[in-house]
């Protein structure tokens, strides 16, 4: 008895919260921006759903576009983001976190059926791995079945592996963010050669070129 059940605050500039409680414990906050989208915000309305601790499991935005986001959360550690309405180039993103709070991978998921994963340490990305799904009816978005990137230092990238839908495996490797040799390996024999190596100089001129052809 006497426990509360909502709370209103209302703003000098039209900004409001409306927290619902039960049994003392909040459930569910509401941000308003203004009346009927006239806000100075470019949203219209925030939705927070809590736990029995008080923490946030899941938020919708409603943009003053129409545009919908939901965001989920499990215990600060996770994230997942839709676009229930299609207005944007991709329908998940699946953001998980390391101890120390810091991004350790994103996973987005495109229209196209593309996943990319980004890998991150110390909040610094090291790897990019992009997977072309095949879609219902044997379709894909892609040349390439996938694309593997790595990254050193400052971002810059070291290395890329890229494998064909043909069975033609390339291998790129940098020095300094400039290409400095090529590999491609026919794998399925698709083409009259079993390998191609080009080499490249300090400006990332090519340099050398060896074909070993099938036999």
């Amino acid at each position: 008895l006497g426990q509360i059940t909502y709370r209103g605050t209302d703003y000098h500039d039209d900004y409001r919260i409306g927290e619902y409680f039960e049994d003392g414990v909040r459930t569910e906050s509401i941000l308003r921006d203004g009346f009927f989208g006239d806000g100075a915000k470019t949203w219209d309305e925030i939705t927070f759903d809590h736990d029995a601790e008080g923490n946030i499991i899941a938020r919708q935005i409603t943009m003053d576009d129409g545009t919908l986001i939901q965001d989920t959360f499990e215990a600060g550690v996770r994230e997942t983001r839709q676009d229930f309405d299609q207005t944007k180039s991709w329908e998940t993103i699946d953001t998980e976190y390391d101890n120390t709070g810091d991004v350790a991978v994103r996973t987005t998921t495109f229209d196209t059926g593309v996943v990319q994963q980004i890998f991150y340490q110390g909040g610094q990305r090291t790897q990019v791995v992009q997977t072309d799904t095949v879609q219902p009816g044997g379709s894909s978005a892609k040349s390439w079945t996938s694309v593997d990137a790595q990254y050193g230092p400052e971002n810059v990238l070291m290395e890329r592996v890229t494998d064909y839908d043909n069975g033609i495996l390339k291998t790129e490797l940098f020095s300094n963010g400039t290409r400095s040799s090529i590999v491609q390996e026919d794998l399925e024999n698709a083409k009259t050669w079993t390998s191609i190596t080009a080499n490249y100089g300090d400006q990332g001129v090519l340099v050398e070129r060896r074909v070993e052809r099938d036999n």
